[in-house]
């Protein structure tokens, strides 16, 4: 899968009628491999950006 173009078209595969699609976010690498070695159709990702000290 190289193209954005694929894996769109993967990813809308996993959307059927009647079948959730459950997205498990995840903030490391570690938890990452966790929840792909459970069985994970797709993983979700977040980011928290956070600022410190005066402006």
């Amino acid at each position: 899968m190289s193209t954005l173009e694929e894996k769109a078209a993967l990813f809308q595969q996993y959307h059927v009628k009647g079948k959730p699609l459950v997205l498990v976010n995840v903030w490391d690498a570690g938890s990452a491999q966790a929840i792909q070695s459970a069985g994970a159709t797709a993983i979700a990702t977040g980011s928290l950006v956070r600022c410190c000290g005066p402006r």
